[in-house]
């Protein structure tokens, strides 16, 4: 229900950032303040995801991977990204998470790490779960 919230809130007055031209390294702050997705997100999924990506790409959205099909700044393998995009109507249509914008690639880590995927992060050493 909460990730349902979040992601209602953040699409619905967001779709001009969905749109934007964003550069692909996009600074902490933006998304630590400003972004709807992590405006309404809880403390502890925003500071865990601010950790992933800055261990994972250094807060790159368009990276990817050399050695696997992970991509974007989470790095999910491509299995995981389509496996949670199914749940995030504006993320139906990317492949890859790297083709994403930023808002929705933040749209599909808050539902997989609520749906118990934040597991796929343990290399990290970012910690997660509720506080």
């Amino acid at each position: 229900m909460l990730e349902t919230l979040i992601l209602t809130a953040a699409m619905a007055s967001a779709p001009a950032v969905a749109d934007m031209a964003l550069p692909a390294v996009m600074p902490n702050r933006w998304h630590d303040s400003g972004h709807p997705v992590w405006n309404t997100a809880p403390a502890w999924i925003r500071d865990f995801g601010a950790c992933v990506r800055n261990h994972e790409s250094h807060h790159n959205y368009r990276a990817q991977n050399r050695t696997s099909t992970a991509s974007g700044a989470y790095q999910m393998l491509a299995a995981v990204w389509q496996g949670n995009a199914k749940w995030v109507p504006a993320a139906k249509k990317y492949k890859k998470a790297r083709n994403a914008p930023p808002a929705v690639q933040d749209a599909v880590f808050i539902h997989s790490v609520t749906h118990g995927g934040s597991d796929n992060w343990n290399g990290t050493h970012c910690g997660h779960g509720a506080s």
